[in-house]
């Protein structure tokens, strides 16, 4: 059987959606340079999506994620097991830390996070539950990446142009391959203004009994807010517990 393809309109308007997801509000300009797009044919598609409440189209000609994709990531949450599992723990957590926890899978070569909870307070670190996440950048996806299996790392490596998301953001192999070690070795990762300035996290990894890397748990905050060492503490006991309900039986 040869290799199954979509049809030309679909294959087009996933690249819009993943195209705006990834950058977050991006110009029409934008996206015809991602897409490739002629313009006629982009601003078909993005109405199309906007009578879905896909995507927003502001006056300033800004596209964003519009509020029907919070369905899909409420079904996503739904039907997600270790999403559900992890929520009443990641609910604790953010109670103890009074920061945002966030749970985070490998999606090679993205990350992805799949649950998040969020304190009641004014300013909070927020991110998109099912949008793509660069893997060498930030703690939450960067715990991922130093856990990961040798091969895939080295496959990641070969492959991905590390992008620079802020000034602080590592670009060079050399440098992530040193984070990684140094990960390794403490057991966590944090890291400051990678992704997004301003913000610090920290993470840790969370293994299946065999020993299979399944998720990031992390807490995210402003820099200078979070608090490293009791937020680390917190995470710990976060993982013990969401390690033992991973366990059969």
């Amino acid at each position: 059987m040869g290799e199954m393809s979509f049809p030309r309109s679909v294959d087009r308007t996933l690249d819009i959606l993943q195209a705006v997801a990834r950058k977050g509000p991006a110009t029409v300009a934008e996206l015809q340079s991602d897409t490739g797009l002629p313009r006629s044919s982009l601003y078909r598609l993005l109405l199309g999506l906007r009578e879905r409440q896909l995507i927003l189209l502001d006056a300033g000609g800004w596209a964003r994620l519009g509020p029907g994709v919070l369905g899909w990531a409420d079904s996503y949450r739904r039907q997600n097991p270790l999403a559900m599992l992890a929520l009443g723990i990641m609910r604790d957590l953010t109670l103890a830390t009074n920061e945002t926890s966030l749970l985070t899978v490998a999606d090679f070569p993205w990350g992805q996070c799949v649950q998040k909870v969020e304190p009641e307070r004014a300013v909070r670190i927020s991110y998109a539950i099912g949008s793509p996440r660069p893997l060498h950048a930030g703690a939450s996806s960067k715990v991922l990446l130093a856990f990961m299996d040798a091969g895939l790392l080295d496959l990641y490596f070969r492959t991905v142009t590390l992008e620079q998301y802020t000034p602080t953001t590592p670009t060079e192999e050399a440098t992530i391959r040193q984070q990684i070690a140094q990960t390794q070795r403490r057991g966590y990762c944090y890291t400051e203004s990678e992704l997004d300035t301003g913000a610090a996290a920290v993470a840790v990894p969370i293994f299946s009994q065999g020993g299979t890397l399944v998720a990031g748990l992390s807490v995210a905050g402003p820099i200078g807010r979070l608090d490293v060492e009791p937020a680390l503490a917190a995470l710990r006991q976060a993982r013990d517990r969401l390690e033992t309900t991973l366990r059969p039986g």
